[in-house]
């Protein structure tokens, strides 16, 4: 009789001993599922970065009943819409073309460089009624407004793709005619001055006496182009007289006065 007891109570015992275990296995187990279900993102739900860092294209982008996206992007590359920065990368060092930023005297800033430059003429690239950005033309002789050292500066309303950038460049010098032995060679430089611009920048193109053209974003200087044949062929996207833009042509030089 004793026997039966002690057997029965060992297997209480036994029985709560695996009642436990289990309670502790159920209890790990929902923990895992709890704490995967925090670590992944839900069906249809967006992750922190999905929109990436440049969120500014939502401001800026047109209302629901204007042009779609392609579209306007198709047009910003049609008006040539161009200029510079210079990613933390250098230029490469095999090409004498292309002097990066370090190599100016710190002094050098688009202040500086415009002094002696007069405003030659202004206007506003628009396109279906949306503002893509105002141009401002410098010069500094009255009789030949085309003769270096000129400049052009451009404040940006809509956010444009260093690539896009130069592929427009490339197009509007297609359009033009224009052709020259080196122009692959700069299309190959240009990215390594030109930036992803955002609304708001300020991007200036300055070709000095010697030829050469200087860019600068927000007034900080970017880089330089030693060939004095990329300066005038640059600016003929907007100034030459067959350019895409013609009101803004004449704006910019004053033909309109």
């Amino acid at each position: 009789m004793n026997l039966a007891k002690k057997a029965k109570a060992l297997l209480l015992k036994m029985l709560r001993v695996m009642a436990i275990v289990m309670t502790i296995v159920i209890c790990s187990n929902a923990a895992q599922l709890a704490a995967s279900s925090f670590s992944t993102a839900t069906p249809g739900s967006t992750p922190d970065n999905a929109l990436g860092s440049d969120t500014s294209n939502l401001q800026n982008s047109p209302p629901s009943n204007s042009p779609s996206k392609n579209v306007i992007n198709s047009s910003i590359n049609n008006a040539g819409i161009m200029l510079a920065k210079a990613p933390a990368t250098q230029p490469s060092t095999n090409n004498s073309t292309v002097n990066s930023a370090p190599n100016l005297p710190a002094q050098k800033t688009e202040h500086h460089a415009l002094d002696g430059l007069v405003l030659q003429g202004q206007g506003t690239m628009q396109w279906m009624n949306i503002r893509l950005y105002d141009a401002e033309y410098y010069i500094s002789d009255k009789q030949q407004p085309r003769a270096a050292p000129v400049a052009l500066s451009i404040d940006y309303h809509k956010n444009i793709a260093a690539k896009r950038l130069v592929k427009a460049t490339q197009k509007q010098w297609r359009k033009l005619g224009l052709k020259h032995k080196q122009q692959q060679h700069w299309l190959k430089q240009l990215p390594t001055l030109w930036p992803d611009l955002s609304a708001g920048d300020r991007l200036t193109c300055i070709v000095n006496s010697d030829g050469s053209t200087d860019f600068f974003h927000n007034g900080q200087w970017l880089g330089r182009i030693n060939d004095r044949d990329f300066g005038p062929q640059f600016l003929d996207i907007w100034l030459h007289q067959n350019s895409s833009e013609r009101e803004l042509r004449a704006q910019l030089l004053g033909l309109n006065r």
